[in-house]
């Protein structure tokens, strides 16, 4: 009986130490995703766990544009900082690495590259670059050989990035 309490507890610090740790009010879905993902709770534990923090005060429902966003109420600042000691570390370092990993994909940049022919040794290749969903450049270019196509297309998609910061800093003048 007293091991059930004591895991409870510390599964609702773990949620409230999450909801701290993402800095801004965030879905339902977000906050499930990260726990299911990282193998913490079952998906029916968490949402009684979540209506109890907000029905005991721990967390604030916020409801912006038909949308239901959990955020940290004062009351559990409070208590997250007098037993954040007691979140096991294995937890927290999960946590951490499973955000860590969504924040590099979010930075990872993608090029997709077409071309088409328009004469004998003429082509036009059209490079988007893009940041998870973000497109961040469309450049159509026209080149004059096949070699100079193919170099493109394979300098572009060997380093997406670095192409994209290279004609970013050449278009406004930047280095990076």
């Amino acid at each position: 009986m007293l091991n059930n309490i004591i895991e409870l507890a510390d599964n609702k610090l773990l949620i409230l130490y999450i909801i701290k740790k993402l800095k801004q009010p965030c879905t339902n879905t977000y906050i499930t995703d990260i726990i299911l993902n990282n193998n913490f709770l079952n998906y029916f534990l968490l949402q009684q766990y979540l209506n109890d923090l907000v029905e005991s005060n721990y967390l604030i429902i916020l409801k912006p544009k038909n949308e239901i966003l959990y955020k940290l109420a004062p009351r559990g600042k409070k208590i997250l900082e007098m037993f954040q000691n007691r979140i096991s570390q294995f937890k927290i370092d999960c946590f951490n690495n499973y955000m860590a990993s969504i924040n590099q994909k979010n930075q990872t940049i993608n090029v997709e590259t077409n071309y088409s022919k328009i004469k004998p040794n003429s082509f036009m290749v059209e490079l988007k670059f893009n940041k998870s969903e973000e497109q961040l450049l469309n450049l159509n270019l026209k080149v004059n050989s096949k070699e100079q196509l193919e170099s493109i297309i394979k300098n572009c998609k060997d380093n997406p990035t670095n192409t994209y910061n290279l004609i970013l800093s050449l278009l406004t003048g930047q280095k990076k």
